[in-house]
């Protein structure tokens, strides 16, 4: 069961925190919004590249290796 929610959870006792696995996505890439005088924030700009597309074969075989721990895990 997945659970979106933009309140926190009260009363968190050792039962209920065993069986949450909470995760958080912010929103930290964003595209550039002139009215609010945000600047453009992607991982181009962050890394010097596009992720996945410009890996070298190196960086490949660690994101498949991080992958699959994710996966195990």
């Amino acid at each position: 069961m997945i659970m979106n929610s933009n309140h926190p959870i009260k009363n968190i006792d050792t039962s209920l925190r065993r069986r949450f696995f909470i995760n958080g996505f912010p929103d930290y890439y964003h595209p550039e919004d002139v009215a609010k005088k945000i600047k453009l924030r992607d991982m181009f700009t962050e890394f010097g590249k596009n992720l996945i597309t410009d890996y070298t074969e190196e960086e490949m075989n660690k994101f498949y290796n991080f992958m699959a721990y994710c996966l195990n895990f």
